[in-house]
């Protein structure tokens, strides 16, 4: 014989040794009677799926609802008519910074007595 037969051989009488040990041990006052069939458990899964069901017909119940109320909105979409771009009437650009008249004896270096205010004008 080999020796991975001895081996084998070894673990066999070890496993047949440990089961006849265990047979002996049970005996009859160890041993229960069989229980008697019962109902299982009520499971609460069909519960747990008709709620699913029940809030998803809700959401496309409400969905449907927005989308309808949307579509019936007292607001219109579009314009009945289309305005014309036709040009407004023009005015005269006004200017950004106020025109301040210099009179020529100021420009030419000569003394000028001024105002308490600067003279504007506008167009």
């Amino acid at each position: 014989m080999s020796r991975s037969r001895l081996h084998y051989d070894a673990i066999e009488q070890r496993l047949r040794d440990a089961l006849e040990a265990r047979a002996t041990s049970a005996e009859l006052k160890h041993l229960r009677p069989a229980a008697l069939p019962s109902m299982p458990g009520r499971s609460f899964l069909p519960l747990r799926r008709t709620i699913i069901v029940l809030f998803g017909l809700a959401a496309a119940a409400a969905c449907a609802l927005l989308a309808v109320a949307e579509s019936n909105s007292d607001s219109p979409g579009l314009p009945a008519d289309v305005p014309s771009h036709s040009p407004s009437p023009s005015m005269p650009p006004s200017p950004s910074s106020p025109v301040i008249e210099v009179p020529e004896e100021a420009a030419t270096g000569g003394t000028l007595d001024l105002p308490s205010a600067a003279t504007t004008t506008e167009p």
